[in-house]
């Protein structure tokens, strides 16, 4: 009889922790005066192969936000400060060598390729995002961009390379980079409640770096105690609406396919992402046009596998 029992009572548990039906809302609810932390890794093995050459390059990139609320209006949407609090650029390849820069040891010479991301240390900007998760509005971020170009040291042997840099940052921090990548990290959310088990989608049109479109199906897998555990898998397909990217006289344009796959644990109090890994699959082409000495285009063929993590900071 004690047998049975028991057996019933871990049944009852096991309901109770996640109960068949049981809606959750997921969504922003942010707090004035709080402040949280998210660190971002990407890892990625880019291969390329140019005019019959392969090359392989090994790179990660860290950034690791700090959020602090400055105000929340009626409605729920809450005015955010930005803080670049770490930042990290590590890139190996056979054929350019290796470099390395970390915040967290920093070393005595900054490598030319990761300038902007040691300049961006302790810069900020702000932003306003709804309950649902959208990214309304950012502000500041000329201010700030400014403010990292102007703190750029190139050694003389590359002072060649700094409008090249300066170009390159530019995409990856501009406006409509910075407003991507905080849609893509906090719009995730369903728009109403949503039962265990049940899926959402979303769709995102890249256009800055690697433009793409983006079609992500996310489930609700469980909700323990303070945690929605989330499944996610996305299929990448080229994004035709994208401009090429200039670069000095040439222009590059990306034509990339792929599949994500992964899973994040949100705080369901916040609704932020506490932590998980997210494996990307890409294939394509980089067209280049205008490159001296070519009078046609060069299309060089692409590969890229990476996983991008979250934890907290």
């Amino acid at each position: 009889m004690k047998r049975i029992q028991l057996v019933v009572l871990l049944l009852v548990v096991g309901f109770l922790a996640c109960p068949t039906g049981q809606k959750v809302l997921l969504k922003m609810n942010f707090k004035e005066g709080k402040h949280y932390g998210i660190l971002m890794t990407t890892a990625q093995v880019i291969s390329q192969e140019v005019q019959g050459q392969k090359m392989e390059i090994n790179q990660t990139v860290k950034m690791g936000f700090d959020l602090d609320v400055i105000k929340v209006d009626p409605a729920g949407d809450a005015r955010i400060k930005v803080t670049y609090k770490r930042t990290a650029f590590k890139m190996s390849s056979p054929m350019i060598g290796s470099f390395e820069y970390d915040s967290q040891d920093p070393p005595a010479e900054v490598p030319p390729v990761a300038v902007g991301y040691a300049a961006l240390l302790d810069k900020n900007f702000s932003m306003i995002i709804t309950p649902a998760g959208k990214v309304k509005k950012v502000e500041g971020l000329s201010a700030m961009f400014d403010e990292v170009i102007k703190e750029i040291e190139i050694p003389k042997e590359a002072e060649a390379m700094k409008k090249q840099i300066v170009d390159g940052l530019k995409k990856q921090f501009g406006d409509e980079a910075i407003t991507e990548m905080l849609n893509r990290t906090f719009n995730i959310l369903p728009q109403d409640s949503i039962t265990v088990g049940g899926s959402w989608t979303r769709t995102t049109k890249l256009s800055t770096m690697y433009p793409m479109v983006v079609e992500t199906k996310y489930t609700l897998r469980s909700v323990k105690e303070t945690d929605a555990d989330l499944l996610i898998t996305a299929t990448v397909k080229p994004n035709p609406d994208a401009q090429p990217m200039t670069l000095g006289v040439m222009t590059m344009e990306y034509e990339f396919s792929g599949t994500m796959d992964g899973e994040l644990v949100l705080d369901l109090e916040s609704g932020l992402t506490k932590s998980g890994s997210i494996n990307q699959v890409f294939t394509g082409k980089m067209k280049i046009s205008g490159a001296p000495g070519s009078e046609k285009p060069t299309e060089v063929p692409i590969n890229i596998k990476g996983t991008t993590s979250f934890e907290p900071l």
